[in-house]
C-alpha cells in the first residue's frame, strides 16, 4: 500500500535552499520507502511542541538529517512536518571507580 505524501511549507524551503543535491535525492528515496510501509520504515517520536499525538521520523542524507511526519492511517497519508539536522550526540561520561584496584 502506498500512501500520499504532503510536505509542510518549511520542509519545501529546507529542500530547496538548505540541502545539497545528494541530500535531496536521499530524502526522496527515503520518502518512497516510507510510503510503501510507514510504520516499518520509520521510528516513533514524541515531541509535545510539535503535536500532542505520536509522530514518526526517518533519517536521510547519510543519517545527518531527520524528517518528522505524522501518519494518518484513515486518510492513507503522511505529512512531513519538519526536516532538521540530527542533534549531535553527547559523549557519555565515564563511570569512575574510586575504590582503587582490586586486591
Amino acid at each position: 500500500m502506498r500512501v500520499k505524501v504532503e510536505l509542510a511549507p518549511e520542509v519545501w524551503d529546507r529542500l530547496r535552499y538548505w540541502l545539497t543535491v545528494a541530500e535531496r535525492d536521499s530524502f526522496v528515496s527515503r520518502v518512497e520507502e516510507v510510503r510503501r510501509a510507514p510504520i516499518q520504515n520509520s521510528e516513533a517520536s514524541r515531541d509535545p511542541e510539535q503535536s500532542e499525538y505520536m509522530l514518526r521520523f526517518f533519517r536521510f542524507g547519510s543519517g545527518r538529517w531527520i524528517a518528522v511526519f505524522e501518519y494518518d492511517i484513515a486518510a492513507s497519508r503522511i505529512k512531513v512536518l519538519k526536516c532538521r539536522l540530527l542533534k549531535p550526540s553527547r559523549p557519555r561520561r565515564s563511570v569512575r571507580d574510586d575504590r582503587g584496584p582490586p586486591d
